[in-house]
């Protein structure tokens, strides 16, 4: 049967062809693995560089020795804060258990032993006190006067105190703005070096340092005034609380004029 086959293709002309692909005019290579991928990579974009983020270490190096500067200055400001936070208020310089003691006292008329506990306690209400009582017998408008000349003085003592956070707060920025000079200083510089010819890149540098330092000074200037400003004013309610109350605890002593 095979032999019968073979001759009938033979008979007709036609040759048997197995796995063949025939194409009119001409032999067709196909395209080769290496080529298609040769095609994609010619087609593709370049990937996008990834843009580093710039940290906070990045930033304060940016600054320089000015920068560090001013680092030192916000670490001092912290401290001077905590410092009057912990001892600019009520419960210390107004305490309650003074008060009451130095009115227990003066209800039992035992005006020794309110001068004696006025000199060694170290509020302002007892030293404000402690002040009248020194003018017991000289008379009520003396002692009122000598109150209020120690509240002053104790006043004077609380704002020599915060000065030190007006001090930085103003010093900060003027660094800030010497950092900002210096930069500038050494963007044109470089482009004097190069003459005229530099390139973005290089003048970089120190206008970088010049803005990293402005912003280095405000940021320690600006919360150094808030701070500043509320202890201003907790200073001044806290004395004039304190001038109240002693004006009413000597208030028996009225009778003195």
């Amino acid at each position: 049967m095979a032999m019968a086959g073979s001759m009938v293709w033979a008979e007709e002309g036609v040759t048997p062809t197995t796995n063949q692909t025939t194409t009119t005019g001409g032999d067709v290579s196909l395209p080769s693995k290496d080529a298609k991928d040769a095609k994609s990579t010619e087609g593709a974009k370049p990937a996008p560089k990834v843009k580093k983020e710039t940290t906070t270490w990045d930033l304060l190096k940016a600054g320089g020795t000015i920068g560090w500067v001013i680092v030192a200055l916000s670490i001092a400001l912290v401290a001077i804060t905590v410092e009057l936070a912990i001892h600019i208020r009520p419960t210390k310089l107004i305490p309650i258990e003074s008060t009451e003691q130095i009115q227990n006292l003066l209800k039992a008329k035992d005006t020794a032993q309110v001068t004696e506990f006025c000199g060694k306690d170290k509020s302002i209400i007892s030293k404000v006190v402690g002040a009248g009582m020194a003018h017991l017998k000289t008379g009520y408008d003396d002692m009122i006067s000598a109150m209020q000349e120690e509240g002053q003085r104790q006043a004077a003592i609380l704002y020599r105190r915060i000065d030190w956070i007006a001090l930085i707060s103003n010093i900060a920025p003027m660094l800030g703005l010497l950092g900002t000079v210096v930069g500038m200083i050494e963007a044109f510089q470089t482009i004097a070096s190069s003459e005229g010819f530099a390139k973005p890149a290089e003048l970089a540098e120190g206008i970088y340092k010049a803005l990293v330092t402005t912003v280095l000074g405000l940021v320690v200037a600006i919360p150094g005034m808030c701070v500043y400003a509320y202890f201003q004013g907790q200073i001044e309610r806290l004395v004039t609380h304190a001038a109240v109350i002693s004006e009413q605890l000597v208030r028996p002593f009225k009778q003195l004029r």
